[in-house]
């Protein structure tokens, strides 16, 4: 064996474990950055279904602007025609306690 083969031979020796310990530290760093991905995936999946359910939820109570508009044009009309219709009761009431005092009885 030649000075050269007993020199490779020596750092060889010394460099494989160094590799196996790097290797290893390595190894354990990946198992710990895959399971913090994990966790974010699961964070993720939970707070997409969560914001799916939000939408939903503003979307059942959302009503269009034109949608609005009509309901309060029926509400409006409905308060105007019962104000009106208590006015005329009122009117008709008032005519009926006025005849019955009229002094040409």
């Amino acid at each position: 064996m030649s000075l050269y083969e007993v020199i490779s031979l020596i750092v060889a020796i010394l460099i494989t474990p160094l590799c196996l310990i790097i290797w290893y530290f390595l190894r354990q760093k990946d198992i710990q950055q895959q399971e913090a991905i994990n966790l974010l995936f699961a964070k993720h999946e939970a707070d997409a279904k969560e914001l799916a359910e939000l939408k939903l939820q503003i979307a059942s109570r959302h009503y269009e602007k034109n949608e609005l508009d009509a309901k309060l044009d029926r509400l409006l009309a409905t308060v105007q025609d019962t104000q009106r219709e208590m006015a005329a009761k009122i009117d008709g009431l008032t005519n009926a306690l006025l005849s019955e005092r009229s002094p040409h009885r």
